[in-house]
């Protein structure tokens, strides 16, 4: 999935029209993209962490009504580092891409499946 960049600017302008920006000039592109099997058992490792780090987190923060400020705080911390981490390791995990026009650029992927796509496509992709 991908938004165009300038969907930024109305952050300025207040995060209602920013949201609906974004969500109606979202782009979104299914495809299936090879994978060896360390790849996909890093990434079934990083949601179950993930997915950990967000379920304990939440269940601290819920069982802070009853045991104290203490506890909620520490599933708040342990929810927002769950949060930064499924930010900031996604794009290293997954293959992620962008669309420009009528083609999509792959990034984080394999350099033998790039090298593969580049000898396909390469001659009739747009410079740049």
């Amino acid at each position: 999935m991908t938004t165009p960049s300038w969907t930024w600017i109305l952050i300025f302008f207040g995060i209602l029209p920013f949201l609906i920006a974004r969500a109606f000039s979202r782009v979104r592109v299914d495809a299936l993209v090879p994978m060896s099997r360390s790849a996909l058992e890093r990434a079934r490792a990083f949601q179950w962490t993930v997915g950990g780090l967000l379920v304990l987190g939440g269940a601290l923060l819920a069982a802070g009504i009853r045991a104290g400020p203490a506890v909620a705080w520490v599933g708040l911390a342990l929810v927002l580092v769950g949060l930064l981490v499924l930010t900031v390791g996604w794009p290293f995990i997954w293959p992620t891409g962008h669309v420009e026009g009528e083609w999509v650029w792959l990034s984080f992927v394999h350099p033998r499946f790039a090298h593969e796509l580049g000898r396909l496509y390469g001659p009739r992709a747009p410079s740049g």
